[in-house]
């Protein structure tokens, strides 16, 4: 386990939103928290009358990053750029002088038709946030929506320096674009792939032979041929975790690696990097939703597809396929608690608990009520012939999926996850409460911090024969992470199950709970109030993944 796999932590402000969330980081679990595919930077009000009605923006690469001129009709003394919480302009530069940027605007001392910025590339990257430029090998990725003019049509023209090349080489103000030396473009089967000095050869082999056949098992599962993209393949050190993809409506697809050990992955990363790359892969068939939908059902469909690609693949064995699947359903389940998925405003890594739980819910459903005639691939063509005119809807949604996938979107009952389980049975899949000796040690060491840390973040690392206390903060009698063995008598490392017992018999009788430290120390806190029973829910069982063992 990595440092942030052995921590289990929660944040009083959102407990129990990313409690899960900092536990598995971006090291484990399902893999990256990727942005929204194809992401449309969200409108802002229209341009006053006298702004220009016509922008072409100019991009040159230089030593730094890019240069960028904008170009205008007509005169102004203050040029608006599309704001989105989904953009940063953090490293761009002003070089006309007299111009500033102010709130997301060009402002300048006297109107103008030119303004002119440098844009170096990103330094720190900001989870679900586009960088609005990095490097890929010798070339620069460029992030098009970024320089969109608020309420202007603005055309975006890449100028490559001599011998060089621009991807795509029109609508960069759509996605992604990366300007470079022409013989550093790799052509693959259906898509060209550009890979930095910095990324092996064996990760590049890998990337290149999970694309090809990510694309082709698509087309084919969908009925429908995709977009011929180009994918983007470095090593950074801007973000900690693993990896991070971005899949843009230009067709040009960022892998962004943020460890240096996948530069010579081993045996064991078949599956995440198989699911990574058809993750972003599926985005290129599932990208355009219509206004106001969840990001949930893109992100969750790509994963999910992701998912069972890799297990047709053999990448994955179906038993891992479904242990991430009850991984996704149970921090789903504790991220919307009694509360509808249609209604649930949710964020982070929620969108792809909840998005994959949806999917594989609708995809067992599927295939127990058609005898194996229809699954989620169905349920995906469908959708996409219904969005051809602009974009698929959770309407669509509703429309060609059954009673189980309406029951988890509208139900909002506390019984609701019990229900849902007995409406999965007839369809084949088992889920069962299967709550291990670390649900139980966290239920009890979680609820005592609950009761006594005022502010910040706190939690506890597990170690070999006690756990340590992550109480820097202001924790009353259990701050300065003191080193527990037992808990209301019993041993938190061997008999856990007996701690959460001995804390809640205290604290329904609202006595105080001894915490006895390795060095022999016993520590008395207060508790006012019983801890909630913990619950796992695990999938026992349920129809084969792979779709070649139907």
């Amino acid at each position: 386990m990595t440092g942030l796999d052995a921590r289990t932590t929660i944040a009083r402000a959102v407990r129990l939103g990313w409690a899960a969330c900092v536990v598995c980081g971006l090291a484990c679990g399902p893999g990256p928290v990727a942005p929204p595919a194809a992401a449309k930077p969200e409108p802002g009000p229209a341009a006053p009358a006298d702004e220009p009605s016509g922008v072409v923006v100019t991009v040159t690469p230089h030593e730094g990053g890019v240069r960028v001129v904008y170009e205008l009709p007509a005169a102004t003394d203050r040029l608006a750029l599309v704001r989105s919480d989904a953009l940063r302009r953090d490293e761009w530069q002003v070089v006309t002088a007299g111009v500033r940027l102010v709130d997301d605007a060009l402002v300048s001392e006297a109107p103008r038709t030119s303004f002119e910025v440098a844009i170096a590339p990103d330094k720190v990257e900001v989870d679900r946030k586009y960088p609005s430029l990095h490097r890929v090998g010798r070339g620069v990725a460029l992030y098009g929506p970024a320089l969109r003019v608020e309420g202007v049509d603005a055309r975006v023209v890449l100028r490559p320096a001599a011998g060089g090349v621009a991807i795509p080489e029109q609508g960069a103000e759509r996605g992604y674009a990366w300007l470079g030396p022409a013989d550093a473009v790799i052509q693959g089967q259906g898509f060209r792939m550009v890979a930095a000095e910095s990324v092996g050869p064996r990760l590049v082999e890998v990337v290149r032979g999970e694309a090809e056949v990510a694309l082709g098992y698509y087309a084919r599962k969908l009925e429908r041929p995709g977009r011929a993209p180009a994918i983007l393949v470095s090593l950074q050190d801007t973000m900690t975790g693993e990896y991070r993809g971005d899949a843009s409506e230009s067709d040009v697809i960022s892998l962004r690696f943020f460890d240096p050990r996948w530069n010579d992955p081993e045996p064991g990363d078949a599956g995440m990097l198989a699911k990574f790359v058809r993750h972003e892969a599926f985005h290129l068939w599932n990208g355009e939703t219509a206004p106001g939908t969840p990001p949930w059902l893109h992100e969750g469909g790509a994963e999910y597809a992701a998912l069972v690609a890799a297990v047709d693949a053999g990448a994955l064995t179906h038993e891992q396929g479904i242990e991430q699947v009850s991984s996704h359903l149970d921090r789903c389940r504790t991220a919307l608690g009694a509360r509808s998925l249609a209604a649930a405003e949710l964020s982070g890594p929620q969108i792809y608990w909840c998005g994959v739980a949806l999917q594989w819910i609708a995809d067992t459903e599927a295939r127990g009520a058609s005898q194996g005639q229809r699954d989620v691939f169905s349920i995906w063509r469908d959708l996409l012939r219904r969005g051809e005119a602009g974009g698929y809807s959770l309407a669509d949604l509703r429309a060609v999926t059954g009673p189980v996938v309406a029951a988890i979107l509208d139900d909002q009952a506390p019984e609701r996850w019990q229900r849902l389980a007995e409406a999965l049975a007839p369809h084949g899949a088992t889920i069962v409460d299967a709550v291990d000796e670390h649900g139980w040690r966290t239920a009890a060491v979680q609820h005592l911090l609950a009761q006594h840390c005022k502010d910040g973040e706190y939690g506890f690392y597990v170690e070999a024969d006690h756990v340590r206390l992550d109480t820097t903060g202001d924790c009353g009698p259990i701050g300065g992470n003191p080193e527990i063995v037992r808990v209301a008598g019993a041993s938190i490392m061997k008999a856990p199950r007996d701690a959460f017992d001995g804390v809640r018999k205290a604290c329904a009788a609202k006595n105080s709970v001894t915490l006895e430290t390795r060095g022999g120390a016993k520590l008395r806190v207060k508790c006012t109030e019983p801890p909630a029973q913990p619950v796992r829910w695990k999938v026992a069982a349920a129809p084969p993944l792979s779709r070649a063992q139907r």
